[in-house]
């Protein structure tokens, strides 16, 4: 993650972390930059159901529990 703004991050946050968790113990975000990740992430994920829903299936493992699992907890906190 050499020089990955918060804002690149949130544009593919799949790409930077291997799973939601990731995210969460990230030291370098505030709670609210982490949700921020955790919550493009969620956008990411719902496309994708989307897209296999209509037939179009990106091979990709789904993280959708995942992530709202983990902006439950950041939001708990």
């Amino acid at each position: 993650m050499d020089e990955a703004t918060l804002k690149d991050i949130c544009l593919t946050p799949e790409k930077f972390y291997e799973t939601p968790k990731d995210v969460a113990t990230d030291d370098r975000w505030s709670s609210d930059q982490k949700q921020e990740i955790l919550q493009a992430w969620k956008l990411n994920e719902e496309a994708l159901l989307r897209a296999s829903n209509e037939g179009m299936d990106g091979g990709e493992r789904p993280h959708l529990q995942l992530v709202v699992d983990e902006l439950e907890k950041l939001k708990a906190d």
